[in-house]
């Protein structure tokens, strides 16, 4: 993906993404896209994607929101070749810190390690690109609930129970 795409070459693609001709696409049409780039993810991860980018809640992407979501994975994708400094498709925890540094994610070790083994069930210390994605796309997701409820910016957040398991579950689903 590169990230100069022109907004021509980006509107021909999302046509050919919206296979019922809605103006918008859904999970399923996103999932088949990204597979065409060889990039596979679970559909937890796609409707995540959707959520990062949906702004009003339809379970759809619009144009506009399809182009954030491609600027996205291209800066991602960006991260991820840069530290993958043996060329050998997968990161390891140390790459996967700097490549994160890189796109302002600062988590400490433990929440970073939490945060990794999500996307690497094997425990092999490293992810390839689908799985980093998807752990930037985690990420992304849970810092913009935190921001929510951080509007001061203050760097913590209070929450009860009930608003505890709903960002858990707008993360995790």
């Amino acid at each position: 993906m590169a990230t100069h795409t022109s907004d021509h070459v980006l509107q021909q693609w999302f046509a050919s993404v919206d296979m019922d001709r809605s103006g918008a696409v859904n999970a399923d049409e996103l999932r088949r896209a990204l597979a065409v780039g060889n990039l596979h993810f679970p559909m937890r991860t796609i409707s995540q994607m959707i959520r990062m980018y949906d702004r009003d809640s339809s379970g759809q992407i619009s144009f506009n929101e399809f182009v954030q979501l491609h600027n996205f994975l291209c800066e991602v994708s960006e991260s991820f070749y840069a530290y993958d400094r043996d060329r050998n498709g997968v990161l390891t925890f140390h790459e996967i810190l700097d490549a994160l540094k890189r796109l302002k994610f600062n988590l400490e070790y433990p929440a970073l390690q939490s945060a990794c083994q999500l996307f690497d069930p094997s425990r092999t210390g490293m992810l390839k690109m689908d799985d980093y994605i998807s752990l930037c796309c985690f990420l992304q997701l849970s810092d913009r609930i935190f921001k929510f409820y951080d509007p001061g910016n203050q760097g913590t957040v209070n929450l009860n129970f009930s608003q505890f398991v709903f960002c858990a579950g707008q993360v995790s689903s």
